[in-house]
């Protein structure tokens, strides 16, 4: 395992856009860029009625020193933030949240365009603005999907929304709900940074799950839809996997079938019993009188089925014996 500690540059920044209403500031094509500043705005401003504002965060990671195959197991960002720089009204705290524009967005350096909700999307991670009580670096554990954000060899790029901007939801009007993130240009010292742990392509072992599903032709031999689940412990493709499953699966469905036989009298078996059949032989069996069926006392489980070059070994799971028109009947439960 190897850690690499990655540092915002100084192409982040904010974009502001101010409107007449929540909606209209949050739909706007554009907004004013702020790329110079000590600080990235996150969040909402209602003025009044009739002034809004939405503010929206960009980071720019030198992640090129991340080789371009790694593993990537564990990502942490870490940004600098000030409770006396956290502007947020009683009962509005709201999730400052990890989204994804890229390739192609935020434009290094940023752009008016780059303002669009649509640019971005997912929750790569996030850290609600009631536990920003001090000033310190606050850590934020990348999700599974904003590990894969991570471009190694180049530039990673990210935006910082407020969980009241993405899901639309907004604030009432003369309340305010925004914080201030520290950036490169306030010194290197508060500079956001991402901390990423991660192993060679082919120096870990990863685990790789699949599942294969009997077809309809295995359902009809078997008696019944059997699933197998694979943890193949191998560095390899995921149709290499399936493939590694499916011979599992093929194996299972052979020594796992299941057969129910009614016999009219009382049988000579009895639960732990173990019988041989032939495969595909019409059931039910024979009498032992016509010596079709040998068996000997329970207790020597030598109950098998002869004349058979295909055999399976079948353990009597479950043994019913009820009254019918005057007979007994036997039903065993058998699976291999």
């Amino acid at each position: 395992m190897s850690e690499l500690v990655c540092y915002a540059n100084d192409d982040d920044g904010w974009i502001n856009s101010e409107k007449n209403s929540f909606a209209d500031a949050h739909d706007a094509l554009t907004g004013t860029v702020e790329d110079t500043s000590s600080f990235v705005h996150v969040g909402i401003l209602a003025l009044n009625t009739n002034q809004w504002q939405v503010r929206r965060g960009f980071l720019s990671l030198d992640t090129s020193a991340l080789p371009t195959d790694a593993i990537i197991i564990k990502a942490v960002l870490s940004i600098y933030m000030n409770n006396s720089f956290r502007y947020v009204d009683v009962g509005y705290d709201f999730d400052l949240t990890v989204q994804n524009g890229q390739p192609t967005y935020p434009h290094i350096p940023i752009v008016t365009g780059d303002f669009l909700h649509s640019h971005y999307s997912g929750d790569g991670g996030k850290v609600n603005t009631a536990d920003v009580v001090s000033a310190k670096y606050y850590d934020i554990d990348l999700t599974t999907v904003g590990m894969k954000w991570i471009k190694g060899g180049e530039i990673t790029k990210l935006c910082l929304r407020s969980s009241a901007d993405i899901d639309e939801s907004g604030i009432p009007t003369n309340k305010q709900a925004w914080l201030r993130v520290y950036t490169k240009e306030a010194g290197d010292a508060y500079r956001a940074k991402l901390t990423i742990t991660y192993a060679e392509f082919g120096s870990v072992e990863s685990t790789i799950k699949t599942t294969a599903t009997a077809s309809a032709a295995d359902i009809a031999k078997t008696g019944g839809k059997r699933t197998l689940e694979i943890d193949n412990h191998l560095i390899q493709t995921t149709v290499v996997a399936q493939a590694v499953a499916d011979a599992y699966l093929a194996d299972y469905k052979d020594q796992k079938t299941k057969l129910t036989i009614t016999k009219p009298t009382p049988a000579p078996y009895e639960v732990g019993d173990t019988i041989t059949r032939q495969v595909g032989v019409i059931l039910p069996y024979y009498p032992a009188v016509d010596a079709k069926i040998g068996y000997k006392p329970a207790a020597t489980a030598e109950h098998y089925y002869k004349s058979a070059s295909m055999k399976e070994d079948m353990l009597i799971r479950k043994l019913n014996i009820s009254f019918s028109a005057g007979n007994y009947v036997s039903v065993l439960e058998l699976e291999s």
